[in-house]
């Protein structure tokens, strides 16, 4: 929605709608302006990847439940193949938090090997949800900004490296 300008909550209702005093020519004005404002032509390379094919076949019902499913690629696909193409670019990822016995290990070297990756890809912003109190060290880099969050009752950051910014052309 963001890639195309859409505005939040475009394709709902809200109960202010029905309010006595809000008149419904506010509304079809505001509906109206940001349809003006919205830019579905805007061409968009969005890939969804998971190790877990079941997982791909969630994200593509949710997309196409959302409007987007001819916008979005799924692949089922692990980390270590990662490739990107283009000068810029943004990733986004929501490692697993270990909650099984064993899984820690595996969770900090995938860290690692994230760090490794996308370091290939300096001009590439990555963004990551974690639970991991050691990710940045795992990673190989400080975060250029960090934000407590929490997932339910787990303590999560969002680890925000920014890329390069873009040559002005």
């Amino acid at each position: 929605m963001i890639g195309q300008n859409i505005a939040p909550g475009y394709n709902r209702e809200f109960d202010s709608e029905h309010w006595p005093w809000m008149k419904p020519q506010m509304w079809e004005e505001v509906r109206n302006e940001a349809e003006e404002l919205a830019n579905y032509d805007q061409p968009l390379e969005i890939l969804g990847t998971d190790i877990d094919h079941r997982m791909v076949k969630i994200a593509e019902a949710n997309a196409l439940e959302a409007g987007f499913g001819d916008l979005i690629q799924f692949q089922q696909r692990q980390l270590k193949d990662f490739t990107a193409q283009g000068e810029n670019g943004v990733v986004v990822g929501n490692p697993p938090y270990g909650e099984r016995i064993g899984e820690i290990e595996e969770i900090e070297e995938m860290i690692g090997d994230m760090g490794r990756i996308f370091a290939k890809y300096p001009s590439w912003s990555i963004y990551m949800l974690s639970s991991m109190p050691r990710f940045e060290t795992l990673y190989g880099q400080p975060a250029t900004k960090k934000r407590k969050l929490f997932n339910g009752f787990i303590r999560t950051d969002l680890f925000q490296f920014w890329g390069e910014r873009p040559k002005n052309k």
